[in-house]
């Protein structure tokens, strides 16, 4: 009566497919709306500058022992020296 065939089995393997690429596709469109993306800029560059982000090399307190930037001045310490 409720015999298993190759076709009814591919047949529900289709139907979880296919419920489970519309469920991926629905939430991608969703979190893509959420998202505000970046303006891009003729020439590809994009932010508000063009520019990326600078990156500075971390530098360890001879005081404290902690890395910090080197422009980001003396660390909470009354002892610590000032980096700059």
């Amino acid at each position: 009566m409720f015999g298993l065939s190759f076709t009814k089995i591919l047949l529900v393997a289709a139907v979880i497919a296919a419920v489970w690429f519309a469920v991926k596709y629905l939430t991608r469109s969703d979190k893509e709306e959420k998202t505000p993306r970046p303006a891009s800029k003729p020439g590809g560059k994009s932010g508000p500058s063009g520019a990326a982000p600078a990156v500075e090399d971390m530098v360890r307190c001879a005081v404290c022992g902690a890395y910090q930037a080197r422009n980001a001045g003396p660390c909470e310490r009354k002892d610590c020296p000032a980096l700059v």
